[in-house]
């Protein structure tokens, strides 16, 4: 659609930002301070007068005292996982294992949705506009991704617990809920999803395998996590996950996100840089259970695609700008000096890397770019002074100093979520009246049911 003033045509956009800091991974920050959306794309990114002269938008965001950012990506989470905060915080490795699994075994599906609206609630505040999800009941997670607007990668999980006669019906339903939901909605990508390979039948990893590369999906599944993965494997296979998966032909011919990707050797790294592999790192979860703190530096050094998220709830909150402050402090003390990662490369292990993990034309501010991106706001004490030069403070600050609580405005798909703090798409005070009653439920019944046994544990 076109309308005339005098001789010049005005294009029809959906949305114009006006009067903003741009700033992303590959450009630093932009010299434009505007950017048109039509449709759920980018169209174009300039000076605001100029599109303002060539553009008649349907919305304005003025974005005075404001910096645009890509949306947040957050690669590895289980976002329905909120109804557990702080049910396991003391405990890691086996005992925390099993703690969960007593809890997970009484889910029913109202209780993931549930757990899944509050989730995509506070990642919406934080200013995530996509992430990646490993659960139970995945059918629940995708109705809430539907229902508040956000961008999904979803997994069914597979769990045989290395039980081969269990493989088959574990695989028919991850492939099930792939086809469910395989062109259902533009913005929910269905992967497979084996949980991991100490957990899984070497059938079920090989069969998840096969049919990935069949159909033409992703594989998500959690990659060298802790000591307790690592001894396990060691006992069964004589080697470590990723040998024991190269074996297997696991990474032939497929893109897999491994989450946490923490306890690799020289020798998994060797491997894992031929095969399209990504990995999903959760360094504030991973040093919350005293796990350890992923070396970013030696992955990247590695040729490793590296992408940043929050694990679940029950070990982080789901703000992933703050959990990139806390991988970025650790690659300080980890190396030993200051910037040892620089905050542009954080912001890209934030944004671009995760979109580019999920094969997502999004995480950069460019036109044809999906139009998922966020608006902080900067005009508050512990994020000024702003300045952009000669020396700019203004990753910095972003990276280091800010948390989700600064977003202001979030739109994902061309379509606001929030709006100067409020949400537009989910109703928050339901919501969380109705976590609180889902959780207490099934934290009294965990308190009731009978310890499981240590062999039964879904780690």
């Amino acid at each position: 659609m076109t309308h005339r003033i005098g001789r010049r045509k005005m294009q029809h956009c959906d949305l114009l930002v006006r009067n903003a800091v741009l700033v992303d991974a590959p450009s630093g920050v932009h010299q434009a301070d505007a950017l048109c959306v039509v449709g759920n794309r980018i169209v174009e990114i300039g000076r605001g007068e100029d599109l303002a002269a060539r553009y008649r938008p349907q919305q304005t965001l003025d974005a005075s005292g404001r910096v645009v950012l890509p949306g947040l990506i957050n690669a590895h989470t289980h976002v329905s996982a909120t109804l557990f905060r702080g049910y396991a915080a003391d405990v890691a490795g086996r005992g925390f294992l099993e703690r969960m699994w007593r809890i997970e075994s009484l889910l029913g599906p109202e209780d993931v949705y549930v757990g899944a609206l509050a989730g995509c609630a506070e990642m919406i505040r934080h200013g995530v506009t996509g992430f990646a999800n490993h659960f139970l009941h995945m059918d629940q997670v995708a109705r809430a991704v539907e229902e508040t607007g956000l961008r999904a990668a979803l997994s069914r999980t597979m769990l045989d617990r290395q039980e081969p006669s269990l493989a088959g019906g574990e695989l028919a339903a991850g492939i099930a809920f792939a086809e469910r939901w395989q062109g259902r909605c533009d913005r929910i990508t269905p992967m497979l999803g084996p949980h991991a390979a100490y957990t899984c039948s070497d059938r079920l990893l090989r069969d998840a395998a096969q049919e990935a590369r069949r159909r033409r999906l992703a594989l998500h599944l959690h990659v060298a996590e802790n000591a307790y993965e690592r001894r396990l494997m060691f006992q069964r296979t004589g080697t470590t996950t990723v040998i024991h998966l190269q074996r297997l032909g696991f990474f032939d011919d497929n893109r897999v996100l491994g989450a946490h990707s923490l306890m690799l050797s020289d020798e998994d790294l060797r491997v894992l840089m031929r095969h399209d592999f990504h990995a999903a790192v959760c360094v504030a979860g991973k040093m919350h259970r005293g796990h350890g703190i992923a070396d970013l530096r030696r992955l990247l050094d590695a040729g490793i695609n590296v992408c940043l998220g929050t694990d679940g709830p029950a070990s982080d909150r789901l703000d992933l700008l703050a959990g990139a402050r806390i991988a970025h402090i650790a690659q300080n003390y980890l190396h030993g000096r200051p910037c040892a990662l620089e905050p542009r490369t954080i912001l890209h292990l934030a944004t671009a890397a995760g979109a580019d993990a999920l094969h997502w034309p999004t995480g950069r501010l460019a036109p044809g770019q999906w139009a998922d991106f966020i608006l902080l706001d900067t005009d508050q004490a512990h994020l000024r002074p702003l300045i952009h030069g000669p020396q700019s403070n203004v990753l910095v600050n972003i990276i280091h100093y800010a948390t989700g609580a600064d977003v202001d405005t979030v739109v994902v798909n061309g379509r606001i979520l929030m709006r100067k703090r409020e949400m537009l798409s989910v109703d928050t005070r339901e919501v969380l009246d109705r976590l609180q009653r889902h959780a207490e439920r099934l934290w009294h019944e965990a308190a009731r049911s009978p310890q499981p046994r240590s062999d039964d544990a879904m780690p």
